[in-house]
């Protein structure tokens, strides 16, 4: 089945099947969320926030 076809029959758009994100990978950061999240499990998501070891894009 061709491409164009198996998105119509899902009814998904083909631009949403070949696109490819551009932001660059941040699966340290993930890493470290979870780590913390992991050793501070009293803290809530607000904490761990603020917590995080940098912002995003530094």
């Amino acid at each position: 089945m061709s491409e164009r076809r198996g998105c119509v029959a899902l009814g998904v758009g083909r631009s949403n099947i070949r696109y490819r994100s551009t932001k660059p990978d941040q699966a340290p950061l993930r890493m470290r969320i979870c780590d913390l999240a992991k050793s501070r499990v009293r803290y809530g998501y607000y904490r761990i926030y603020i917590l995080r070891p940098g912002k995003v894009g530094e």
